[in-house]
C-alpha cells in the first residue's frame, strides 16, 4: 500500500471528482432546458438540479475534509479500523460516514483556523 497521506489524497480526489459528476450533471439538466417561450424549469427538473447539486456541496465539504484532516475525521466509529481496514473497505465500498450535518460543522470549524 502507498504511504497513508497518499491514499487519503487519492480518496480526497476521488471524492472531489464525484462531485464533480453531479454538478456537471445538474448543469446539463438546467442548459437542456427550453428557454424559447421564457418557461420555468418543471417542478421534475427543478427537483433533480437541487438534488444534484446538493450532493455536489456534500461531496465537496467531504473531499475539503478528508484533504486537510484525513479520511478518519468523515467516518463514523474510525477509532475501530486499522490503515488497512480503512483502506480495503473504500474499495469494497464498505466505509459508513458521518452525516452531512456532522460534515458541514466541521467543515465550519476548519475554516475558522
Amino acid at each position: 500500500m502507498k504511504s497513508w497521506r497518499s491514499f487519503e489524497e487519492n480518496v480526497a480526489k476521488s471524492i472531489r471528482s464525484n462531485g464533480i459528476i453531479f454538478l456537471r450533471r445538474a448543469a446539463n439538466e438546467i442548459i437542456s432546458h427550453d428557454d424559447r417561450r421564457n418557461k420555468a424549469l418543471d417542478h421534475e427538473t427543478g427537483t433533480i438540479v437541487t438534488v444534484l447539486t446538493q450532493m455536489a456541496l456534500e461531496l465537496a465539504i467531504a473531499a475539503f475534509i478528508v484533504k486537510h484532516e484525513g479520511i478518519r475525521s468523515i467516518l463514523t466509529k474510525s477509532e475501530n479500523l486499522s490503515d488497512v481496514e480503512i483502506h480495503d473497505k473504500w474499495f469494497e465500498n464498505g466505509l459508513r460516514t458521518k452525516t452531512f450535518e456532522e460534515c458541514k460543522q466541521r467543515f465550519q470549524f476548519a475554516r475558522s483556523f
